[in-house]
């Protein structure tokens, strides 16, 4: 009787703190919810597409030809402003192995300011198919900054391996082509204007 009653006890031990974990995630993810529609009222964002995250969201605002990366810490948004011109490169990467990028076509601000005339390096893309197994796909986003700086954005995660075929369906195609089309149209726009 003994044993029954202290395994009892540390199953509804084990409940409740299970029960609290959940609770305090769902109090988090609302918080940052809120926090990004105050963020998007305050800075009268015309949310073109809105990616939303455990961690961080992005938002995309064609209007103003601007992305918003937020991300909710400590009861706090923090964001970076990513406007179109400084968007230099996207990789598209699988389980830390890059499979698609796009750069643009000049060099950038810190190899002009250091005198390098090198275009940004190439990268060597692995080739996969439909049936590769994927668990975790992420975008990373190369600024065009007198220092370069780098965004990772973890887009699609899974415990279990997915095909590479349903990963092409989920959110990261949508951005990864969002980046390369805002890459490809400020090439555009930067060749016209020469």
């Amino acid at each position: 009787m003994t044993l029954f009653t202290i395994f009892m006890s540390i199953a509804i031990l084990f409940f409740i703190v299970v029960l609290v974990i959940k609770l305090n995630e769902k109090r988090y993810a609302v918080q940052k919810s809120e926090a990004v529609e105050r963020f998007i009222t305050y800075k009268n964002i015309h949310v073109t597409n809105l990616f939303s995250g455990a961690h961080f969201d992005i938002i995309h605002d064609e209007e103003q030809e601007m992305i918003w990366y937020t991300v909710f810490q400590r009861k706090k948004l923090q964001y970076k402003e990513l406007p179109y011109h400084t968007i230099y490169q996207v990789v598209w990467n699988l389980d830390g192995t890059p499979i698609r990028t796009v750069t643009r076509n000049t060099p950038s601000k810190e190899a002009l300011l250091t005198k390098e005339n090198n275009i940004a390096g190439k990268t060597e893309l692995k080739e996969v198919n439909a049936q590769y197994r994927v668990k975790e796909a992420t975008l990373t986003i190369t600024l065009d900054e007198t220092t370069t700086q780098t965004i990772e954005l973890p887009l699609f995660s899974s415990t279990l391996p997915k095909s590479f075929g349903e990963v092409e369906q989920s959110d990261i195609a949508i951005w990864y082509n969002l980046f390369v089309s805002i890459i490809q149209k400020e090439e555009t726009n930067n060749a016209s204007s020469r």
